[in-house]
């Protein structure tokens, strides 16, 4: 009879000591006061396009425009007696680098590659998206309403994937 009150006797000294006296609370020390705004300087407003300009504005005369040497362009449109432009046989941007008067015929040699790469990775990019260079070529755009919102976002459903 005796056990159950040793076994009391050792679970009431195993109880945590009491908690200590309550630390006092600090004295309140209040915010310090927001700065004050600074009055700010009125510019004249900047031109948006400044930044990406850099001080060549073509319609300002100290840009580059007036420092560049007057350079001979051709014109790649051909008129045929339809009144219509005629198609090319070649590439686009082959067609434009040969008359290009900024585009020494000597560096052909080195371009060309980069046409090439440039020509395959997009008919890549036409075979695998076949449907839709077959529905481009059935007149996708020309008949496309742009009008009709439905319209416009089957159309940016397709072409965003792209």
């Amino acid at each position: 009879m005796c056990i159950p009150f040793l076994v009391g006797a050792a679970t009431a000294q195993v109880a945590p000591p009491p908690p200590g006296p309550k630390p006092a609370e600090p004295e309140y020390i209040p915010p310090p006061p927001p700065p004050t705004p600074q009055k700010v300087q009125r510019t004249t407003p900047q031109n948006p396009n400044q930044s990406r300009l850099r001080g060549n504005d073509p319609l300002k005369g100290e840009s580059l425009r007036g420092k560049l040497p007057p350079l001979q362009w051709l014109s790649l449109a051909e008129v045929g007696e339809d009144g219509k432009i005629k198609r090319f046989k070649q590439p686009l941007d082959l067609v434009a680098l040969k008359p290009n008067p900024a585009v020494a015929q000597s560096r052909m040699a080195e371009i060309m590659p980069v046409l090439a790469g440039r020509r395959y990775r997009m008919e890549q990019i036409v075979i695998e998206n076949l449907d839709f260079a077959l529905r481009v070529e059935d007149g996708l755009f020309e008949n496309l309403d742009i009008t009709k919102p439905e319209a416009m976002k089957e159309i940016t459903d397709i072409v965003t994937p792209l």
